[in-house]
């Protein structure tokens, strides 16, 4: 209290010579500091009656400063204490900053690991395959297992995730129903590129299936699948399976860094930084038939997108950036991904 209660009480005493700081009193005559001031004085310090009475003394008679300096030294040290007063709360933000960078490159590459180590293993094992039922036979000879999945047969392959078919998979009357429409229409796997960007993405070389109907002027539906899936998940087929039966087109695309199409840079997830712009070269590729194989060039508005899961998040990126896309469907897609990056740390917590 008798440290700073006594320059305390000469600027109450003085109230010409000093100002408020937030919620700090500063003296601009005394300490020649209009910055911060050791917090809360006016609570801590407890001035009697006479402590008031000699800092009056004080201010008013200009020939005592020996007695202002037996409290906390020369005026000008005061003003360097209040300096590194704010010097320290610069110094442990600072130092706070950084600890919250380094957690957050922890959890970072907590969460991107396992992502990474499972995209590889689905590139190097199930280049062409299906789903879950297939990975037994890719485990053995990936080579003949996947490579040997085309739409005539995929339906023999097809994962659909338990308790969502109500008979056996070859009994199933959806499934018969799509392998005798794949096998009766035509379908080829087809190469493009993925849409030029200049923002410094790569363009990468992307695989897909054709799949037309016998109409050659009918719309046609560039159908997306979602994360850690590719062209011959049950997601996408049953979906173009329904498309055609309807009438429409179906062009089904690997994303980058998924089945068979070519790897990027990002290599894990990179969700809005560059597939969008393979939903663009795809929906580009549709419209345009730039290498002869789809049976002609179409107007762009007779070509819609439909996304799930993740390829339906890239869609919605997609639809906002290319004007002359007619309509998107999006199955399932997150809007917010930081919802997502909430579950995926959760499940490593």
């Amino acid at each position: 209290g008798q440290l700073w209660g006594l320059p305390w009480a000469a600027r109450m005493a003085s109230p010409s010579s000093s100002l408020m700081c937030g919620s700090n009193m500063c003296s601009t005559e005394d300490l020649g500091c209009g910055e911060l001031q050791q917090p809360n004085w006016r609570e801590e310090t407890d001035v009697n009656s006479s402590t008031l009475e000699e800092a009056r003394a004080l201010t008013t008679n200009k020939e005592q400063p020996e007695k202002l300096t037996g409290l906390k030294g020369q005026p000008e040290q005061a003003s360097s204490c209040c300096w590194c007063l704010s010097c320290v709360c610069c110094l442990v933000a600072a130092l706070l900053l950084l600890l919250l960078v380094v957690v957050e490159a922890a959890v970072a590459v907590q969460v991107a690991s396992p992502l990474v180590g499972k995209r590889q293993s689905w590139r190097e094992g199930l280049v062409f395959c299906g789903g879950a039922e297939v990975e037994a036979q890719a485990s053995s000879n990936s080579s003949v297992a996947c490579n040997s999945l085309a739409p005539p047969n995929l339906t023999d392959a097809l994962a659909f995730p338990e308790g969502c078919l109500a008979t056996p998979l070859q009994d199933n009357p959806l499934v018969i129903d799509m392998a005798l429409l794949n096998q009766g229409l035509e379908w080829k796997m087809v190469n493009l590129s993925s849409r030029e960007s200049r923002d410094g993405q790569e363009a990468v070389q992307l695989t897909a299936w054709w799949l037309p109907v016998a109409d050659a002027r009918a719309p046609r539906i560039v159908v997306l699948h979602g994360e850690d899936s590719n062209f011959n998940d049950w997601t996408v087929q049953v979906m173009a399976y329904l498309l055609r039966s309807m009438g429409f087109a179906a062009l089904v695309p690997n994303f980058r860094d998924h089945g068979s199409s070519g790897t990027s840079p990002s290599a894990g997830v990179a969700w809005g930084w560059d597939y969008y712009l393979d939903v663009l070269g795809a929906w580009d590729y549709a419209v345009n038939d730039p290498h002869g194989q789809l049976g002609s060039k179409v107007d762009a508005s007779n070509v819609g997108v439909v996304g799930m899961s993740m390829g339906g998040f890239a869609a919605m990126i997609a639809l906002g950036l290319e004007p002359f896309i007619p309509a998107v469907w999006v199955d399932s897609a997150p809007f917010d991904l930081r919802n997502e990056l909430r579950r995926r740390i959760s499940s490593l917590i």
